[in-house]
């Protein structure tokens, strides 16, 4: 399922297909990969064991390789053929157990291949999360009957620019805002996605101002605003920002 060569972690720029027009608006409705995943300590162990979850757009069974990201380099997670469960619009595994032979903390990881009820392998664009996060919020418990061995792929390369991953930022702000909104002070949340020249591809509300017209003078901004894609191995790659933009009448 893995491509060869050097350092199978993609780096490919380009989305994931979407899924099926008339199939429910995923839960984690994301426009880079239809599988993303969360990677968590499942013991005091320190690095030697983690709970793997995947979370798909849709399906029954799910396959898919997990690349961890350590100090002494890359490894290979697969989740080998594994049930889904939940809603329609929520299709998740159980959480793999993922053990080391040795502590190996794991510092980032991201999804490189999937294939969904038997389909032809997806491979993802680098979408990177640091270890101890996820697309849910919803604690993972229970590690099932699923367990893992990771596979080292290689070491890193060394690094100009110092670090194996950089997240995105906001390069060049939208200008103020014009238009009246009332006398009270509001804020607009947004979660905005970038890809790997800097350009947003999509922008959710995650909190309103109350007034939806600010809300979508403030979502239109973030369309002409510039950032600095996220990095991984010194390559841009797609990632995410969180923005806020306050009205100060």
């Amino acid at each position: 399922m893995r491509k060869a060569g050097v350092l199978a972690l993609g780096l490919l720029l380009v989305p994931c297909p979407s899924s099926a027009a008339d199939a429910p608006a995923w839960k984690f409705d994301n426009p880079f990969c239809q599988v993303l995943a969360a990677l968590v300590p499942a013991s005091d162990r320190a690095g030697s064991e983690y709970g793997l979850q995947l979370y798909a757009d849709h399906g029954t069974r799910v396959d898919a390789h997990v690349t961890l990201i350590a100090a002494d380099g890359a490894y290979d997670a697969h989740v080998n053929d594994t049930n889904l469960a939940g809603a329609a619009n929520d299709r998740r595994t159980e959480a793999a157990l993922v053990k080391f032979a040795t502590p190996t903390p794991v510092h980032y990881f991201f999804v490189d291949t999937f294939a969904i009820d038997g389909g032809a392998p997806v491979t993802c664009p680098s979408y990177v999360f640091p270890a101890g996060a996820g697309p849910s919020e919803d604690p993972i418990g229970g590690f099932g009957l699923v367990t893992v061995t990771p596979e080292f792929l290689q070491k890193l390369p060394d690094l100009p620019c110092g670090k194996a991953y950089i997240e995105p930022s906001v390069q060049k702000g939208f200008d103020p805002l014009v238009g009246h909104y009332g006398n009270s002070k509001r804020e607009t949340a947004m979660h905005v996605f970038v890809d790997s020249n800097g350009n947003e591809i999509r922008a959710t509300l995650d909190s309103s101002s109350g007034v939806q017209g600010l809300d979508d003078a403030a979502l239109a901004g973030v369309q002409f605003t510039k950032y600095h894609p996220a990095r991984f191995l010194c390559t841009p790659v797609v990632g995410e920002v969180e923005m806020t933009m306050e009205y100060d009448p």
